[in-house]
């Protein structure tokens, strides 16, 4: 043995140093091919750069044992928030003022490029950048969704490109990371921009982000802190706090829920359901019943501080009650019911009409502090409570209480009011009043109750200014924007022009526009400061006021916290089985969409899909959500017919067969049983039958009976000795849609659908629980099946083993197979070679 490896150690052949360098080419081949230095993915037309570290796959120290889901059922129709849907043309004085804002944008937007791009924020007098919330550029991602809407395509492509590389895993600030700023600045931009322009990579980052803003959740009680410590939720250390502010844990829930819609994952639903049922249980138990403490104890899940206020620390919050039925469809009957309890509320221990000079009818909100019971009223505004006016409004038109449109409309008029009473014609961030004793009736202005003063700056009715500054705040404009769509009435856009005028004058600087350090004076200080809300929001509401209707309809949208666009669920005709509506293509075969005969020219195809492609291209319908997925479908189609062999399979193995099925002659006696009795599928297949699916759609549409339903319900009345009662009582809901459902939830053939309104009572011959296993079952090993394929991000992967151990496997493999032949050929030489010396 020890003389054939003295051999083997000797003067290596060339054939041995060729078999070695082969080796050595084809493992780094196999080694570049598994990614062992990642090449970027491309997700739809952007490089994509994954987030260095996984949250999907960190870690969970406090599991989740009972998942909550999204409430499923057919949305309810709510009343229209919008007066019109949109205008029947666009005045020149609207499209001047539209595009004067434009340019405010454009200014805004391309300083931010020019001196702070890769910060979180433009310094608009030193012409720098600064970071704010975690260093991930948060004025590209806040500003998104407002490129889009005023059709700055190229720029949006831009901020898309530079967004598809993000890594939420690392802070450049080196900081912990603000739940709620992260959750309504970017998560929501992201979730709006993805629904505005369907661009995957915004989904794919939203779901990473998602998956890092859930570990704050990972506490013993499931209810999350203010702040994400990385290096805590990692080592399980996270726990919720013991002093958070009503709005911090209040304005999550609808970013989440949008991204369980989307996604289809409910975790992060569950996550803010938790908040919600930890609010629901105590807004009856606190010193102010029907509103919530400032702050409260999530950690131990109490509320004893007693300020109240629908001002800082909690304004969302209440804006979040209102919006989130329209979210959810209206299938969640808690968030109405709490909206309207802390409106009522609100509005009996919060708002307040100020003393004016001409006793003007409008209304402000302060705050309220509870002492043994004692409610002590506070007569103060800040700008933050500015956006009430809108959410009054928008929630006595979902709610159908008119009290709270005229609510709103002068809470609307108190803000004006504020801006018109200063030098700058900007209101305050902070100041104090005199509040009437009643909100209606007469209310004479009476100096005696003001504090004698000296200074000129200081606007009659106001008792002193405690923040004299402006932010670039959007409160303002909100509800005038909001009061304009709801109401139509002209004063409204007039009032924001002039609200504009004065913003701009005292505002704009050489770069950009800045906050304003004193609105008691005109043309005062201007501080270095361009917050990334004056993009997302100021400007975006400001845009929309003076264009059309049908932009961002509030029939169809809802926005968060930080005006950010959000799809609203769809309501259909029979039922809801997609989570939108899609366009007019959705169903429709290759022809159809084209709208051309099965029998028309390639010249022809051709024509029709490019005027049609041109009609309904994304950057000329930049209005409709659907846009590009409509598109898509028209050049899947155009691709399959503009080549033969596609055409001529497509019309052979799906078109014919597609016909066949729908040829009205044909009557099928089953489900499964679509061909002509003793023929073949024409796939050629076995017609043994596979897994149970579930029963064909005809048992849905009659309710469990088949198709002879009436003989078989008339049957079962006769064999039971009368008619079971299929009345069932509506849950008591504020919008009395007890006819609406009645009409239109059993409607179609949907799971559910009961013709006899049997929904909730046992068919004799349906094994109920049975079926609703099978289906789960089917489920879940759907989603497994998923969920090997793809990972929580949606890009494909391999999870079976490393990159590196893929190499270790495969060099292996090739070691053994030319090892192994190259010792059997040198015993083989050696062997020969000791025979011919015995000879």
């Amino acid at each position: 043995m020890t003389s054939i490896f003295n051999q083997i150690q000797g003067r290596v052949p060339r054939r041995y140093v060729a078999l070695v360098a082969f080796f050595f080419f084809v493992a780094l081949f196999l080694w570049s091919g598994f990614d062992v230095v990642p090449r970027s993915p491309t997700v739809g037309r952007f490089k994509y750069v994954p987030s260095s570290y996984n949250w999907a796959k960190a870690k969970v120290y406090h599991p989740v044992k009972d998942m909550k889901m999204l409430p499923q059922g057919t949305p309810v129709t709510f009343p229209k928030v919008q007066l019109k849907n949109h205008s029947e043309n666009q005045d020149a004085t609207s499209s001047t003022r539209k595009q004067a804002v434009k340019n405010a944008f454009i200014k805004s937007w391309e300083a931010y490029k020019t001196h702070a791009w890769g910060k979180d924020q433009l310094q608009p007098l030193s012409g720098g950048g600064k970071d704010t919330f975690s260093g991930w550029m948060a004025q590209v991602v806040d500003a998104l969704d407002t490129l889009w809407i005023m059709d700055l395509k190229e720029d949006f492509y831009l901020a898309v490109k530079e967004v598809a590389v993000i890594d939420w895993a690392t802070t450049h600030d080196n900081n912990v990371i603000n739940l709620f700023e992260v959750t309504i600045r970017y998560l929501g931009g992201l979730l709006a921009a993805y629904d505005l322009s369907q661009e995957p990579v915004l989904r794919a980052k939203a779901i990473e982000l998602g998956d890092a803003l859930y570990a704050t959740f990972d506490t013993p009680n499931r209810l999350p802190s203010h702040w994400l410590d990385y290096s805590k939720a990692k080592n399980g250390q996270q726990t919720a706090d013991d002093s958070m502010s009503g709005a911090a844990g209040g304005t999550l829930c609808m970013e989440f829920t949008r991204l369980s819609q989307i996604t289809g994952d409910p975790k992060y639903y569950d996550a803010t359901e938790r908040i919600k049922q930890f609010y629901y249980r105590f807004q009856n138990e606190t010193s102010l019943p029907g509103l919530w403490p400032v702050t409260m104890n999530f950690r131990d899940e109490q509320l004893i501080e007693t300020r109240y206020t629908i001002g800082a620390g909690a304004d969302s919050m209440y804006e979040y009650l209102v919006k989130m039925p329209v979210l959810l469809g209206g299938l969640d009957p808690q968030y109405p019911e709490m909206a309207i309890k802390a409106l009522d509320t609100a509005r009996d221990y919060l708002l307040y009409r100020p003393m004016t000079p001409k006793d003007e009818n409008i209304l402000m909100a302060g705050n309220a502090l509870v002492d043994h019971g004692n409610v002590q009223r506070i007569y103060e505004m800040q700008h933050l409570t500015c956006f009430a006016g809108g959410m009054y409004a928008m929630a006595g038109k979902l709610f159908k209480r008119d009290d709270y449109v005229d609510l709103g409309s002068r809470l609307s008029s108190g803000c004006v009011w504020a801006y018109d009473s200063f030098a700058s014609g900007i209101m305050p961030e902070a100041a104090d009043l005199v509040g009437c004793k009643k909100l209606d009736g007469p209310c004479p202005y009476d100096e005696t109750f003001l504090p004698l003063s000296n200074d000129p700056r200081l606007p009659p009715g106001f008792v002193n200014v405690k923040a004299k500054h402006y932010l670039l705040r959007p409160e303002a404009i909100e509800s005038v924007f909001y009061m304009y769509r709801i109401t139509g009435d002209q004063v409204w856009r007039d009032t924001a022009w002039r609200l504009w005028e004065n913003i701009v004058r005292e505002t704009e600087v050489d770069l950009a526009f800045a906050i304003v350090e004193d609105v008691t004076v005109s043309k005062g200080t201007n501080g270095d400061v361009m917050e990334t809300f004056w993009l997302a929001e100021t400007l975006k509401y400001f845009y929309l006021i003076f264009d059309d209707e049908g932009v961002i309809d509030l029939d169809e949208w809802v926005f968060n916290t930080e005006a950010h666009p959000f799809k609203r669920p769809v309501v259909r005709g029979f039922h809801a089985t997609r989570e939108l509506a899609r366009g007019s293509f959705e169903g429709k075969n290759h022809y159809e969409r084209l709208k051309v005969s099965p029998d028309a020219s390639p010249a022809e195809i051709k024509k029709s899909f490019y005027a049609l492609s041109k009609a309904h291209h994304p950057d000329a319908n930049r209005s409709d959500p659907h846009a590009a997925h409509n598109f898509s479908l028209l050049s899947e189609s155009y691709t399959v017919l503009s080549d033969a062999n596609r055409r001529a399979t497509y019309d052979r193995e799906v078109l014919r067969l597609h016909e066949h099925r729908h040829h009205p002659h044909h009557h099928h006696a089953s489900y499964h049983s679509t061909n002509p009795a003793g023929g073949r599928p024409p796939s050629g297949l076995s017609r043994r039958r596979g897994t149970f699916r579930g029963p064909p759609p005809s048992f849905y549409r009659s309710g469990g009976y088949g198709a002879q339903a009436e003989k078989r319900h008339q049957a079962h009345e006769e064999s039971t000795g009368g008619a079971a009662s299929g009345a069932q009582t509506d849950r008591a809901n504020p919008w009395n849609t007890s006819a609406f459902h009645h009409a239109h939830h059993y409607a179609g053939m949907g799971p559910g659908s009961d013709p006899h309104h049997f929904r909730d009572q046992s068919v004799p011959h349906f094994d109920k629980a049975g079926h609703t296993r099978t289906h789960e079952r089917e489920d879940h090993r759907r989603w497994q099946r998923q969920r090997r394929a793809v990972g929580d991000d949606g890009i494909e992967f391999e999870p079976q083993t490393s990159l590196a151990g893929h190499f270790l496997i495969v060099a292996g493999i090739l070691a053994a197979t030319l090892f192994v032949p190259a010792v059997y050929l040198q015993f083989m030489r050696l062997g020969r070679q000791k025979k011919e010396k015995e000879s």
